[in-house]
């Protein structure tokens, strides 16, 4: 009795979803969650910050992760700019950073849960779900190195460097499955084919030419350039203007 009680109480911490805080190794690192999902999360930032530091940063995180059920995010009219507005909805989606609080949220690939939403055609479990986490801690890592730039990026070029850098952790075999479903895929052909509109048109589609484009300019080491401002073309963020 005293072994399936002991059995018992193991399984249960697994289950049970936990907060660790100074997480991870890194002290300003939190995360919410089961013990697995704990682990995910610990194991992605580490491939995650290797990736950067082997391009020449030195990234001390600073971020909330929290796994959830579900994640939903306020619509708003402007891109980072909602103070004084009203939201204009709420969208799910697998995961979000918001930048603002450094709290990341993402939907966990290791709960009982049925997902419509098949990223890149690869049905939803726990690959597909860690590669998000990988995307999003990239996000979290790339708001610590920009600071107060941050916000002065244009948002589809922070999508275009978490895809790039996602696609470069993201297992192999998982690669090769999204790629495979993307055979007439071809990178950007210019620069300013990183905008909002390509996108919002196909995100999933708009990954996987990211990674094309970033692997046909010398990999990584053209992120480590856009990071840099060592580019020469427009990465700042800029804002339509509509006339009724």
């Amino acid at each position: 009795m005293r072994r399936l009680a002991l059995a018992a109480a193991v399984l249960i911490c697994i289950a049970v979803p936990q907060r660790a805080l100074a997480a991870c190794g890194h002290e300003s690192v939190s995360v919410s969650g089961t013990a697995e999902e704990i682990a995910d999360a610990c194991r992605a930032l580490d491939e995650v910050l290797s990736y950067f530091r082997k391009i020449g940063f030195q990234p001390d995180p600073n971020v909330s992760i929290a796994f959830w059920d579900q994640v939903e995010i306020d619509m708003f009219p402007q891109t980072y700019k909602p103070a004084g507005k009203e939201s204009v909805g709420k969208s799910q989606v697998s995961g979000s950073y918001d930048f603002r609080r450094r709290e990341l949220q993402v939907t966990s690939g290791r709960r009982q849960i049925r997902r419509d939403r098949s990223p890149w055609g690869i049905e939803w479990g726990q690959p597909i779900a860690y590669s998000i986490l990988q995307h999003e801690l990239a996000h979290a890592i790339v708001a610590g190195l920009l600071g107060s730039e941050y916000q002065k990026f244009a948002k589809a070029w922070h999508e275009f460097i978490a895809y790039s850098v996602q696609f470069a952790v993201m297992d192999p075999e998982l690669k090769s499955k999204v790629l495979a479903n993307y055979p007439d895929a071809k990178p950007f052909q210019f620069p300013e084919s990183v905008n909002p509109v390509v996108y919002a048109a196909d995100p999933d589609e708009f990954g996987v030419s990211a990674y094309l484009f970033t692997e046909a300019n010398h990999g990584p080491g053209f992120i480590r350039r856009i990071l840099a401002r060592e580019v020469p073309f427009s990465i700042r963020e800029f804002e339509f203007l509509w006339v009724d």
